[in-house]
């Protein structure tokens, strides 16, 4: 099993660069740009799994 430092250095990052530009943004821009990153990182996260084998259908398979 591999370990997951790169996807949690990813989600680290982000929440960085989120708190940084807070004081920057308005509203609907600080709301756009979190989307964007949850989405980014959602699909760099089911990129991984998939890269891995893993999906929640193999899971559920073995019940």
């Amino acid at each position: 099993m591999k370990p997951v430092r790169p996807f949690v250095a990813g989600i680290l990052c982000a929440m960085a660069l989120l708190m940084l530009l807070d004081l920057q943004l308005s509203g609907l821009s600080r709301a756009l740009l979190e989307l964007l990153v949850f989405t980014l990182l959602w699909y760099v996260f089911a990129r991984w799994q998939s890269r891995r084998g893993i999906r929640s259908h193999d899971r559920d398979a073995g019940r």
